[in-house]
């Protein structure tokens, strides 16, 4: 996988004689997928047409760029054609960016490049290669001596890799504190059914690999005011029921603090935002009067 984090502007990205890679045995391979893409080298002109021909010569592969802090992927037109983005909705907490023709510019912003680009991406992997890669990732935190990591978009394929990995190994060589990725949903019910998998999984789990919290993405436009955002927070649970989704939470939270994280918020909002409550393995130990 090649990595693009020393590129500083989209141009020298195409030319895959930059990257040996690109033109050794990996050219038997279906996909090219590259990571370490820095939004601010491209300054939010990213093109599908831009990763057009990063290919060699007589071959024109799907293209999937990771960007640096894994909220969105860009892709080349092989790739949108792959997935079948052409006519795809924005799905809840996700944006598929477009051009003023209305066609797909090339980038899948958050939900639509978590739970769409990446799943279908994982699809294409066997088992076996999973395991390959999870031993891969642990070797290399072994070997520069992480004794231990917190990962922040634990999911289902995930989760089932490193329990898998624990079966044929005995268990894990480092610590691995997880919290549960909570998408969007159509209604209240459905999000805590992820709630519900998040607990099911810890009741399963070991010292060395837990569920150590939940993390929501919301799901909202982003209004002037943070309070807007406050409001959007605290409101459903009274609007469905206050005591219900508490007992839920606190049900879950036993095992999983709650980590509440909204995408649409920037620096500058989150400076002036204020904690409503907060939780400690289950307890309540604060409630702003």
């Amino acid at each position: 996988m090649p990595d693009r984090r020393i590129a500083t502007e989209a141009e020298p990205a195409r030319d895959p004689g930059r990257d040996p890679r690109l033109t050794q045995p990996s050219t038997e391979l279906p996909r090219i997928l590259c990571q370490g893409w820095f939004h601010p080298s491209t300054d939010g002109n990213e093109l599908v047409t831009q990763l057009d021909g990063l290919d060699v010569d007589g071959k024109d592969r799907p293209v999937y760029v990771d960007a640096d802090d894994m909220h969105s992927s860009w892709l080349n037109t092989a790739a949108l054609d792959e997935l079948g983005v052409a006519d795809m909705a924005d799905p809840p907490g996700g944006r598929v960016r477009r051009g003023t023709d209305g066609k797909p510019s090339g980038v899948m912003e958050e939900t639509s490049a978590s739970n769409f680009v990446r799943s279908f991406l994982e699809s294409k992997l066997t088992a076996e290669e999973k395991q390959q890669h999870v031993r891969a990732a642990l070797d290399a935190y072994v070997t520069v001596g992480y004794q231990g990591v917190v990962d922040m978009a634990m999911g289902e394929e995930d989760c089932a890799a490193l329990q898998k990995y624990r079966q044929r190994h005995g268990g894990l060589p480092i610590w691995v504190a997880a919290h549960w990725l909570i998408f969007p949903g159509t209604s209240p019910e459905g999000t805590l059914q992820q709630v519900d998998r998040a607990t099911q999984h810890n009741k399963a789990a070991s010292q060395r690999f837990h569920i150590a919290g939940i993390k929501i993405i919301w799901s909202m436009p982003a209004p002037p005011r943070c309070s807007s955002h406050t409001r959007t927070i605290t409101r459903p649970l009274r609007r469905f029921g206050r005591q219900r989704h508490s007992r839920r939470c606190r049900s879950a939270g036993w095992e999983a603090d709650l980590v509440l994280v909204d995408m649409a918020w920037d620096a500058e909002m989150l400076l002036h935002a204020k904690v409503a409550e907060t939780w400690i393995k289950g307890n309540k130990v604060y409630t702003a009067a």
